[in-house]
C-alpha cells in the first residue's frame, strides 16, 4: 500500500518503470485504478503520450527542414518577428511579413499554415 501523499512520487516511477519496460502494462493500470480509483484512466495513456513526444522531438531534431525552420526562428525571435508579450500588430508587420517570406521559401515543398 503507497500513502496518499506518496501517489504522485510513485506514479512517475510506475511511468518511468512502463517506459523502460520493467512493468507491464496491465499492472501498470491496476496499480493506477488501486490509487485513483475512477480517475485512474487520464494515466492510462501517459506512455502512448511521452512516447509520441520523443518521436516528435527526434524528428525535429534529425529532420533537415525542422532543423533550418527551428534556426530560422530562433534568428527572427531577434527582430521581434515572432511577436512577444508585448508586441502589437502595428510594431512587427514588416518583420512578420518577411519572415513569412523566408519560411515560405525554405519550406517550398512543404505545406505552410499561418
Amino acid at each position: 500500500d503507497i500513502d496518499v501523499e506518496d501517489y504522485y512520487s510513485a506514479f512517475l516511477e510506475m511511468v518511468r518503470n512502463l517506459l523502460d519496460g520493467n512493468m507491464e502494462t496491465s499492472q501498470y493500470e491496476d496499480q493506477l485504478r488501486e490509487m485513483f480509483t475512477i480517475h485512474a484512466y487520464i494515466a492510462f495513456t501517459m506512455d502512448k503520450l511521452i512516447q509520441s513526444i520523443v518521436r516528435q522531438l527526434q524528428h525535429i531534431v534529425s529532420d533537415e527542414i525542422c532543423v533550418q525552420v527551428t534556426d530560422l526562428y530562433l534568428s527572427e525571435c531577434a527582430n521581434k518577428a515572432t511577436g512577444g508579450s508585448l508586441s502589437t500588430q502595428a510594431s512587427r508587420g514588416s518583420a512578420e511579413s518577411a519572415y513569412q517570406r523566408k519560411a515560405e521559401q525554405l519550406m517550398s515543398d512543404e505545406n505552410c499554415f499561418k
